[in-house]
């Protein structure tokens, strides 16, 4: 059993590493975790609208959260109301230029992630990791 609490405690140390080097990464431009999750969500989009309800549903985060975090978005002029629809919103222009740095600093900390690991075990490492993930799913 201790390989599987070893196993969890690596991806929880994993986990806890990447997000304190995109918060690292991304303080100058104010966005954290919470935030980048919505952007992120919203750069798949393109620049197609959402609603708050969307995002709700979509990221599983409950709508008092999500409501600050686009007060937060707006204030810092990454989402704007659609002129359309003002109970929808949409990437602005600083937002869209936000998106080619993020996807920029992502690269950076995949290359640094990767760093010296083989092909093989790479892919060895990804389909055990899916099948942990999937494993997880369906504990019920």
């Amino acid at each position: 059993m201790k390989s599987t609490k070893q196993l969890g405690d690596l991806i929880i140390g994993i986990d806890k590493e990447i997000k304190t080097n995109i918060e690292r990464e991304l303080k100058e431009y104010g966005i954290g975790i919470g935030l980048l999750q919505i952007l992120l969500y919203l750069f798949s989009k393109g620049d197609k609208p959402f609603s708050q309800i969307e995002l709700v549903k979509f990221l599983k985060i409950d709508k008092g959260n999500i409501s600050r975090s686009i007060t937060k978005l707006i204030d810092r002029d990454y989402i704007e109301e659609n002129p359309r629809n003002s109970k929808s919103y949409q990437l602005s222009k600083m937002g869209l230029q936000l998106q080619d740095v993020i996807i920029f600093k992502f690269s950076k900390l995949n290359q640094s992630m990767m760093m010296g690991i083989d092909e093989t075990d790479l892919n060895t490492t990804i389909n055990t990791l899916n099948i942990v993930m999937r494993n997880l799913e369906d504990i019920k």
